[in-house]
């Protein structure tokens, strides 16, 4: 089945990240579940979803550290300035792609994707190396 990278960005890597952000509201700024969705502009129970890894949980964002760190600058950004709902979108996009033009979830897609041929493709350095 063909899934293409918008597919595993929407339904894969948002949710990872957005699951990230949770983490360390909850845990290292020791906010509570409601404070963490008006915060991020989100539901409480899509908080409570992320926490128990019942979203998100595919993509262990922490492990790709320069990701992690830009989505911790990030949410200091979030915490200090509090910004709409669509800036929030946009940082995590423009993560999403960086997580893209480098390679990171390749092996992913070509576990999605069995027409994919990992070492050959190069979908996503062409689409995201220059906006990432």
């Amino acid at each position: 089945m063909s899934v293409t990278v918008f597919e595993i960005g929407s339904r894969f890597v948002m949710p990872s990240l957005r699951r990230r952000m949770v983490e360390v509201l909850y845990k290292d700024y020791r906010m509570n579940q409601m404070e963490i969705a008006n915060l991020l502009h989100i539901t409480q129970s899509a908080v409570s979803r992320y926490l128990s890894g019942g979203r998100g949980k595919l993509i262990d964002i922490s492990k790709y550290k320069d990701i992690n760190e830009d989505l911790t600058h990030l949410i200091d950004l979030i915490v200090e300035k509090k910004p709409s709902s669509i800036e929030i979108q946009k940082q995590l996009l423009k993560l999403s792609f960086r997580m893209f033009s480098r390679g990171y979830l390749c092996e992913l897609h070509g576990k999605l994707d069995s027409s994919i041929e990992v070492e050959k493709c190069n979908i996503c350095s062409d689409l995201f190396s220059k906006i990432a």
